[in-house]
């Protein structure tokens, strides 16, 4: 399957509408906290995000790693997953995290790679928006598609925001939903995912790469969601 891409780089028609878009957050943020704390259902998955198992051939997780603890004091995680896995097929390692938040609003909260990964020395080369197509029936992944350089070794991240009702590429986007599943559905957790591999060959072969893993992880992440505790 071949992945659609929206343009990088295009800026909005009417800037005024992310100012308001910005000042409802906000307004809205405030409401929930203070009117529907106790209301939000707080039921967590129940199992362990280290029993995210991915339905892939030819991978064999190489290393299962942590977040240092200067970054998961920022980041706070309810759970969290990072690994590594190897391909017996001569592929590049792939690097996956998964940070799930059973509260966005208590203080903790996905942290964009955006930004992180700049400030680590990784300069951006392209930046864009794509659709990763799931199936026929399962609405396809949004996601964030970054092409980054440091020191000549290059860095493919597709990352994006998912719970169990959708995936989101925009950070804010995906602040503004979990207003909405706050209200109506008594939920406003949230999962980060994000997808890293190191390469030295073509592009278009590591993106499809990319978009296998992607689709592996969303559909796990989907099982591990949905069987929450009672």
């Amino acid at each position: 399957m071949s992945l659609t891409s929206s343009p990088p780089d295009v800026r909005p028609r009417w800037p005024w509408l992310s100012w308001l878009a910005c000042a409802l957050l906000l307004a809205q943020l405030a409401t929930v906290q203070l009117s529907s704390r106790r209301s939000v259902r707080q039921s967590r998955p129940a199992s362990s995000l280290s029993s995210l198992e991915l339905a892939l051939k030819d991978w064999v997780l190489a290393a299962d790693d942590e977040i240092p603890d200067d970054a998961l004091r920022v980041l706070r995680p309810t759970d969290y997953v990072q690994r590594r896995y190897r391909s017996t097929a001569g592929q590049p390692d792939v690097d996956i995290l998964v940070a799930y938040f059973l509260n966005y609003s208590s203080g903790a909260g996905p942290h964009s790679p955006a930004v992180c990964l700049p400030g680590a020395g990784w300069k951006p080369i392209e930046r864009k928006t794509i659709s990763i197509p799931v199936g026929e029936v399962t609405q396809p992944i949004q996601a964030n598609r970054f092409l980054l350089n440091k020191e000549g070794e290059n860095l493919l991240v597709l990352y994006w925001f998912q719970n169990r009702y959708r995936t989101v590429a925009d950070e804010n986007l995906s602040r503004l939903y979990l207003i909405g599943d706050s209200l109506r559905l008594r939920s406003r957790d949230s999962t980060l995912v994000r997808v890293a591999i190191r390469f030295d060959r073509s592009a278009t072969e590591v993106d499809q790469l990319a978009a296998d893993f992607a689709r592996a992880l969303s559909s796990g992440l989907v099982s591990y969601l949905n069987a929450s505790q009672p």
